[in-house]
């Protein structure tokens, strides 16, 4: 379970020289639109042999081949696999030497099982992770926002950030930085009086953060615009996700709330579908979601510079690596990765292959 982007195919193939067979191996992608999921998939799947289904099929997959699947490594990007194989594939559980999880919320995922009977290598919270990817994922969802926008003006505009975390925190310098006004809601008073510190008005109530505002990212990990937050907003505002998967946005209640009519949202510039308007029902105006909830940064991008992907699978790939190779060291439960990253010399040797 990862991203459909073109580094993938390399990341296999580095796999693949170290014996990974394709014909043994599932591939489950995302419904976010990458600009070349169709062609990745294709090539994976007929050139290449894997096993390709799109992520609605996975528990079907796993039913299927209880039977034949054998030494099962999970690759995880939002922790699908492993809750379900503890909950619905306990033989398919015995049969998993381990998990690398790569994202905050599959971690979130795994740890609401009350026992975990496999090891999980916990790539979200490398060090090494934590301290170079945010920037780039922030620039990544800013730059997308322009572009998706580009008909809009921004300079000048009110945008309401809920979630003033490690991402976060960089959107907001970055949208600051294009003359944009910000207001920010974390539910960590000491976040809030920090968003304060650098510019921002700072919101006790996400309802409130939200009123009267051009746009409003979530980025906050979990579900941070509601129904209260929706009927806060002001005609024709945009709502933007920038964590995993449609998570952010309550889009069920958006659709509760809202007229069964929908309509796509266009770029005015190019005509080009960047997400979908919703009519609240009872006071008829108009809810923009950009993306149609799914992750900006992913929106028809590659989300980030390969000097950042290619961090963070050398990371996935050498855990999985210690994982099978070194098994035994690695017992059930959350693993810290940062020895792995240490031994291997990851910082030292990306370090040095960037160096300008």
């Amino acid at each position: 379970m990862l991203h459909f982007l073109k580094d993938l195919i390399i990341f296999l193939e580095s796999f693949e020289k170290l014996g990974l067979e394709p014909d043994k191996s599932y591939l489950f992608w995302k419904p976010y639109l990458y600009p070349h999921k169709d062609e990745i998939g294709l090539y994976l799947k007929e050139e290449k042999r894997y096993n390709v289904y799109p992520l609605r099929d996975l528990e079907r997959v796993l039913g299927n081949q209880q039977k034949s699947m054998e030494n099962i490594v999970v690759l995880e990007d939002g922790g699908y696999i492993v809750p379900l194989l503890h909950r619905r594939f306990k033989n398919l559980l015995e049969k998993t030497v381990g998990s690398v999880e790569q994202t905050t919320k599959g971690i979130w995922n795994d740890n609401k099982l009350p026992n975990i009977a496999i090891p999980i290598l916990n790539v979200a919270e490398a060090e090494i992770k934590k301290r170079i990817e945010p920037p780039f994922v922030a620039d990544a969802v800013v730059q997308n926002i322009k572009t998706l926008l580009s008909f809009e003006p921004l300079r000048g505009k009110t945008i309401a950030l809920l979630g003033y975390g490690v991402i976060g925190s960089k959107i907001v310098e970055g949208l600051k930085n294009m003359g944009i006004r910000m207001t920010v809601y974390d539910r960590e008073s000491a976040r809030r009086i920090d968003a304060q510190n650098n510019g921002c008005t700072a919101e006790l109530e996400p309802y409130n953060a939200v009123k009267d505002k051009f746009l409003v990212i979530g980025c906050s990990g979990e579900t941070s615009i509601g129904s209260k937050e929706i009927l806060s907003l002001k005609h024709k505002a945009y709502l933007v996700s920038a964590s995993s998967d449609q998570m952010e946005i309550d889009i069920p209640a958006l659709g509760d709330l809202s007229k069964k009519e929908k309509q796509p949202l266009k770029n005015l510039n190019d005509n080009k579908i960047i997400g979908t308007s919703y009519v609240i029902r009872g006071k008829d105006y108009e809810v923009r979601l950009l993306a149609d909830g799914y992750p900006v940064n992913f929106w028809c991008s590659e989300s980030m510079p390969n000097q950042v992907s290619d961090l963070i699978l050398s990371v996935i790939f050498l855990s999985t690596f210690e994982l099978v190779v070194n098994k035994k060291e690695y017992p059930r439960g959350f693993q810290n990765v940062d020895k792995i990253v240490k031994e291997h010399k990851i910082g030292e040797i990306y370090e040095d292959y960037y160096r300008e």
